[in-house]
């Protein structure tokens, strides 16, 4: 056992069988990877994947891994940044300073 498999090693003995049994709705395989860092692969119904790496992951950080892959819907990130289209324009228009009809003085700025 390589010293980047070692914690997985320990993961699998004491608690796999535990969050197998904690969640019957998920499938749980082990497969060998010999001469390979080890990974925990999600595959979802919407037909995605996600593969995440524990190489460098302790025994207690296994499981975060393990269960933020359990709780993602399997869809890809997206960022919303669109900006709006609408088909009817704005009631008030678009602001420009030249709207404004009143007339200001230096003299009137002072006295306020």
């Amino acid at each position: 056992m390589d010293g980047s498999s070692k914690s997985m090693m320990e993961y699998l003995q004491k608690e796999a069988t535990r969050f197998a049994s904690e969640n019957p709705q998920i499938e749980v395989v082990v497969q060998p990877r010999p001469s390979k860092h080890p990974i925990v692969r999600a595959f979802y119904t919407n037909g995605e994947q996600k593969t995440k790496c524990v190489r460098r992951c302790s025994a207690g950080e296994i499981p975060e891994v393990v269960k933020s892959l359990r709780d993602h819907s399997g869809h890809k990130l997206h960022r919303w940044n669109r900006y709006v289209i609408s088909d009817t324009p704005s009631v008030r228009g678009i602001y420009s300073p030249f709207h404004d009809k009143a007339e200001y003085s230096i003299s009137d700025l002072k006295t306020k």
